[in-house]
């Protein structure tokens, strides 16, 4: 990550996104060990009779996913950090997803699949994407452009209020 504040090559995109996490060392284990992203930044912050940590770890690309692990700062259930099920929608529908290649796809899922970890893989026709519910109950998503998709804004605008003439369910 740079620390030049008026770097403006990288003033677009994310610096971080973050979420709550159940078991700091779990997670550590998961997104370091597992998935292979490097804990770069750790802080510890006092926070009004209570605490948090928050962790930093570096996707590939300077860009980062980020963790807190909070105690006693006003989380009414430290263990309820599921995104999607947690608000009555399926895993799916809030989830992460890590642009990767296919060699380091498959060698992530070997390391899943070693640990325990269930995942399972779609095509959908621009990508290909294998999914892994991490500790924390969200899921995350590496996707293998195949061959990607071409940005079309006029297309993406009209599809905006679409209603497919039939649907499929989709489990």
């Amino acid at each position: 990550m740079s620390t030049d504040s008026s770097d403006t090559s990288q003033a677009a995109g994310f610096h971080h996104v973050a979420y709550a996490c159940r078991d700091i060392h779990e997670n550590h284990r998961f997104y370091e060990d597992l998935i292979g992203l490097e804990l770069v930044k750790t802080e510890v912050t006092p926070y009004g009779a209570g605490f948090f940590r928050h962790t930093f770890y570096d996707t590939g690309d300077g860009s980062c996913m980020a963790f807190f692990d909070l105690h006693g700062v006003g989380e009414a259930d430290k263990d309820r950090t599921d995104i999607s099920t947690g608000l009555g929608m399926p895993l799916w529908v809030n989830h992460i997803a890590l642009k990767r290649n296919a060699d380091q796809t498959a060698a992530i899922v070997e390391s899943l699949h070693e640990a325990g970890h269930g995942t399972y893989t779609l095509e959908h026709g621009w990508c290909r994407s294998t999914y892994v519910t991490d500790p924390n109950g969200i899921s995350l998503e590496f996707c293998v452009d195949t061959p990607g998709f071409e940005p079309d804004r006029q297309r993406a605008l009209e599809l905006l209020d679409a209603i497919p003439e039939s649907t499929v369910k989709i489990v």
